[in-house]
């Protein structure tokens, strides 16, 4: 499985700039991120790639640390943190989670797209409630079962591509993350079939890469995926509290 990991980032390059908030990849979660952003909080990102949103959250925070599985993931993060010179609040490690042990605790922890990875994912939202800070939020995003693409069954080649091992319904996302005694401040369904095509199929990575970089087409994609999203959702996205 670790090589699955390092062989799905074998052809990523280094980063020439730090997102922005319409980056089209990124939109969505960034608008779930930014209203608990303070420049003294310590946050964690698990399952961080190659560390894109950490690059953004370390213009807005005390310390950001990232892991991730796979080594090729965490040796790009830290090449593409020296060249941007933001390094300095940015820690990278290599970790199995939630198998192998993370220190510290956090005011914020990111869990985008991880649960359905996972053998575990109870044990792993566990390991998160006790990785949070008093009061600190966990932010977790996972694909849905309601997606026209997987309900029309042509999720299942991405689905395997990338490791996926299930999906999720906003209602068991949330039952699972009740077990652990995490208070739900937030539960949304986002993106919809167009979204689910252009990220399952790398046919269409050209138009995310132009969206990615333009604004203009990533607002008019923005503006037909929530327009298409009344068919159903690719993506559940959830705020949690420890309390």
């Amino acid at each position: 499985m670790h090589n699955f990991y390092d062989k799905y980032y074998k052809n990523r390059k280094i980063q020439q700039r730090v997102i922005e908030n319409k980056n089209y990849t990124y939109r969505y979660v960034l608008k779930f991120i930014n209203p608990f952003l303070k420049k003294k909080i310590v946050v964690l990102d698990i399952g961080c790639g190659v560390g894109t949103v950490d690059f953004y959250l370390a213009r807005n925070s005390k310390l950001v640390t990232g892991v991730d599985y796979s080594y090729k993931a965490i040796n790009i993060a830290k090449l593409n943190a020296e060249k941007l010179g933001i390094s300095k609040n940015l820690k990278f490690y290599q970790r199995k989670f939630p198998e192998q042990k993370i220190q510290g605790k956090y005011d914020m922890v990111l869990c985008f797209e991880v649960l359905e990875h996972l053998k575990n994912d109870k044990f792993a939202v566990e390991k998160i409630k006790n990785l949070l800070s008093k009061n600190g939020i966990a932010l977790f995003s996972v694909p849905s079962l309601n997606s026209p693409l997987y309900k029309l069954g042509l999720a299942k080649w991405h689905d395997e591509r990338v490791g996926h091992q299930r999906r999720y319904t906003a209602e068991a996302l949330a039952a699972l993350v009740k077990t652990s005694g995490l208070k739900i401040i937030k539960v949304e369904k986002k993106e919809s079939v167009l979204r689910d095509i252009l990220f399952s199929f790398p046919l269409f990575s050209i138009v995310v890469r132009a969206a990615n970089r333009f604004s203009i087409i990533s607002d008019i994609l923005t503006f037909f995926d929530n327009i298409l999203s009344v068919f159903g959702e690719g993506q559940i996205i959830l705020v949690v509290k420890r309390i």
